[in-house]
C-alpha cells in the first residue's frame, strides 16, 4: 500500500478521497487540501503539496500512457 508522509504523518493514497489545489501564478505558491476517509481535511505546507502534486500527475501519466 502507497503511503505519503505529510509533516509526520502517514497517509495511505486509499484514504485520500478528493483533493483541492489552490494556486497563485503571480506568487508561485500552491497549496492542496485532501479529504479523508471518515470526512477529515487536511492542509498540506507547500513542500507536501509540491510531493502530493508530482505524484498525483505521475500518476495520471501512468494510468493514461502519456508522457
Amino acid at each position: 500500500m502507497k503511503m505519503f508522509h505529510f509533516s509526520g504523518h502517514d497517509i495511505p493514497r486509499a484514504d485520500i478521497i478528493n483533493a483541492r489545489v489552490s494556486c497563485s501564478y503571480a506568487d508561485l505558491t500552491l497549496f492542496v487540501d485532501i479529504e479523508l476517509e471518515g470526512g477529515t481535511t487536511m492542509s498540506l505546507s507547500q513542500d507536501d503539496s509540491l510531493v502530493f502534486m508530482e505524484d498525483f500527475i505521475k500518476r495520471i501519466r501512468d494510468e493514461h500512457g502519456t508522457d
